[in-house]
């Protein structure tokens, strides 16, 4: 009987020793994909429009990100994009402007197959670009619609608690709100309508947001960034299907 008792000791001290080995190996795998694959952050070229609005917005996002513990990103502001450099990538693509807003050619077809194949993108509106992205879904996505993003959803939650489409410019008092493109499935082209994140993103001297409401901003595109990137199962699915697109 003794010699039973110590030969079930031996083995389950012995399994017993196996998992943190286990949990460590695997530890430091995440950890090294986590450093050797940032996320970056790309403005997206078009025409018809002033793309290149709040230059310095998405430097600070990507600093601010970084810092957050909750998603432990390495977060980093890329070169400006043309919608040809998207197919196979994937970028945070991130588009703002007054005005206009059209692709056309190669840059087109580039942008709605990095779309249709779950990439990530947010179109900002900086007062007066509403009516030229909604005939841009229009002509491109004629199946699609956008459909507001509900307050108290994971995006306006975690890892922030923003509670809803922040207000970060008055503008002409309408509600923020942001959209997202369905098309039959989910597709990660998300819009903000009446907030004006990037204003917010921006050096605090250059609209005079007042700092607690920068910082709000700042938060919620910390919160897309997760959704897209992180621990969220929208973006495990996201990447899943992102890489299985791309691969085929």
């Amino acid at each position: 009987m003794s010699v039973l008792v110590l030969v079930l000791v031996v083995l389950f001290c012995s399994i017993a020793l196996l998992f943190p080995r286990k949990q460590a190996r695997s530890s430091s795998r995440i950890a090294a994909v986590k450093r050797n694959s940032p996320v970056i952050l790309r403005q997206l070229v078009y025409r018809g429009g002033d793309w290149d609005a709040n230059p310095g917005s998405l430097r600070n996002l990507a600093r601010f990100a970084s810092n957050c513990e909750a998603i432990k990103l390495d977060v980093r502001a890329g070169e400006p994009a043309n919608g040809r450099d998207l197919p196979g990538s994937d970028f945070f693509v991130y588009a703002t402007g007054h005005h206009g807003f059209d692709l056309a050619g190669s840059d087109l077809t580039g942008f709605l197959s990095f779309v249709r194949a779950g990439g990530f993108v947010l179109v900002d509106d900086n007062r007066g670009m509403d009516a030229a992205f909604r005939r841009f879904v229009a002509q491109n996505f004629p199946e699609a619609r956008l459909e507001p993003v509900r307050s108290g959803e994971e995006v306006f939650r975690k890892p922030y608690n923003v509670g809803s489409m922040p207000k970060i410019m008055i503008h002409d008092g309408s509600p923020a709100v942001l959209y997202r493109l369905k098309e039959g499935q989910d597709l990660n082209l998300y819009y903000s309508f009446s907030s004006d994140l990037g204003d917010g993103w921006e050096d605090s001297l250059r609209h005079r947001v007042p700092e607690e409401t920068r910082r709000l901003a700042l938060e919620m595109g910390t919160n897309l960034i997760a959704l897209a990137f992180a621990w969220s199962s929208a973006a495990r699915e996201r990447r899943g299907n992102f890489a299985a697109r791309n691969s085929s």
